[in-house]
């Protein structure tokens, strides 16, 4: 059971990374290159850590861990300046920045399952006893 709950992680880790890069590259590519890099660097990191687990490596449930923890992080870095700039805006703006406000709570809605869920999904799989038993041995 553990080495079946390692593949279906590994996969979902592997696609959500393609997932990213396609939106990444082709959707809305960041202008700065400190974020191209940064995105590309944790795809990559989802794809080796992904095969990892395809393929039942021991260091695969560490850097799982690592890796969902930081798109936990992530997540709720981007969400909290989300929310300053919508309390900024509102503050600012007046009846403009209570629009902007709304469009900034979309962005918000659309952070959480993209980075917090495969993140927590991440972080759950890894702390499973079957996982842990399979790996240590």
């Amino acid at each position: 059971m553990g080495l079946r709950t390692l593949r279906i992680y590994g996969g979902l880790n592997i696609g959500v990374a393609c997932l990213y890069l396609f939106f990444f590259i082709y959707v809305v590519p960041p202008y700065s290159p400190a974020l191209r890099w940064g995105f590309g660097l944790l795809s990559l990191a989802m794809i080796l850590i992904g095969f990892g687990q395809v393929f039942a490596q021991r260091w695969s449930r560490v850097f799982g861990i690592v890796l969902g923890f930081v798109l936990l992080g992530l997540c709720f870095s981007v969400t909290a300046m989300l929310v300053a700039a919508a309390a900024y805006l509102k503050g600012v703006y007046g009846a403009f920045g209570k629009g902007a406000t709304y469009a900034t709570f979309v962005g918000i809605a659309l952070v959480v399952p993209y980075f917090g869920l495969p993140g927590a999904f991440q972080v759950y799989g890894m702390f499973r006893r079957d996982v842990r038993e399979h790996l240590s041995r």
